[in-house]
């Protein structure tokens, strides 16, 4: 890091910033944002004037610099103190771990990319290699210094004994492994039952937004049989009636007749003035093939068009019923558009 320009300095802690944001950081990962730190330590130890991270100035002016950097500060956001440090001893001794890294386990060096993890395995197994100091006998003394001795273990408190390192660091390497199996199983148990109730709220989801759109098509349909007015419900009411479909079947209407019949009584087309008048011509001249001979007669309102003059005429004579028709076009629509919003 030594010589490097203000420019480089600002691309290093851009790097570590990224790194940090990453879901998951690997060894490579947590390298960078160690460099990013040492950047800002650096700063720090420049603006106070001296040669070691230590001391109110610096301890100031480093703070400083974590509030404009929170990810490496000791906030919510930030990687805190502890990690730090044993980040900033990882990069000092970084040839070291890295060597120490290729000759353990690979499920070890997937698992341990954390600083303090890292760390303390490291500094276990450096511990593990350093050789043991044999006890050397201790020399035959008399009852008089044995009192003495005595008198001096009671007035000053005797030193603790040196902690031995871990005999068995496979055992421990055995212990990690399992912790992070089980970890994996917790996390993957939770990954499911997250996945189960996506899958439930979609379903939900899914089902309001029928039960929605079959509303909006019952309210079009009342709002269209209200609006079109009495004489296209009773051609609507005849097309559709059990007794004339079966004579139907038996008339020799064309393809194109047939498809003007069901556009002149299908509720989005109903409104068409030119298929209803070729669906009423159709269905007038032939009342004699779809009325059973027992029943035969007028059998419609007595204001019910039964030519296409008088159809003509009634469409003429009302220039409210255009207007209808209009509104119900607009009202279509509209419903239409609030459905698709919903």
């Amino acid at each position: 890091m030594t010589g490097a320009t203000l420019k480089d300095e600002e691309e290093i802690i851009r790097r570590g910033k990224e790194a940090y944001k990453r879901k998951r950081q690997g060894w490579a990962d947590w390298m960078v944002i160690a460099e990013a730190v040492e950047v800002g330590q650096q700063r720090a130890m420049r603006a106070a004037n001296t040669n070691r991270p230590f001391g109110r100035a610096y301890t100031k002016v480093f703070g400083e610099w974590m509030k404009e950097n929170p990810e490496f500060g000791d906030g919510y956001e930030g990687i805190g103190r502890v990690a730090r440090c044993n980040l900033l001893k990882c990069l000092d001794h970084r040839l070291a771990i890295e060597e120490w890294r290729e000759s353990i386990p690979v499920h070890d060096r997937l698992a341990w990319n954390h600083p303090i993890t890292v760390w303390r395995h490291f500094s276990a197994a450096q511990e593990a290699k350093a050789p043991k100091k044999a006890a050397t006998p201790r020399a035959p003394i008399d009852a008089r210094s044995a009192r003495a001795e005595g008198a001096a273990s009671v007035s000053a408190p005797a030193p603790e004994p040196a902690r031995d390192p871990d005999p068995q660091p496979s055992r421990v390497n055995a212990d990690a492994a399992a912790t992070i199996l089980s970890e994996n199983e917790r996390l993957a148990e939770e990954n499911r039952k997250l996945a189960a109730e996506a899958k439930s709220l979609r379903e939900e989801l899914r089902k309001a937004r029928a039960d929605v759109q079959k509303q909006v098509d019952q309210r079009v349909d009342a709002y269209i049989e209200e609006k079109l007015g009495k004489e296209a419900r009773e051609a609507m009411k005849l097309a559709k009636s059990t007794h004339a479909w079966s004579y139907a079947r038996k008339l020799p209407f064309s393809e194109a007749e047939f498809r003007t019949l069901l556009k002149a009584t299908h509720p989005d087309t109903a409104h068409d003035d030119k298929a209803r008048r070729e669906a009423f011509l159709m269905l007038n001249d032939r009342r004699d093939s779809l009325v059973r001979p027992a029943e035969r007669g007028d059998g419609l309102p007595a204001d019910f068009p039964r030519t296409a003059e008088e159809l003509a005429a009634r469409r003429k004579a009302g220039s409210a019923e255009q207007e209808r028709k209009a509104n119900v076009s607009r009202a279509k629509a509209a419903l239409k558009r609030q459905a698709t919003v919903a």
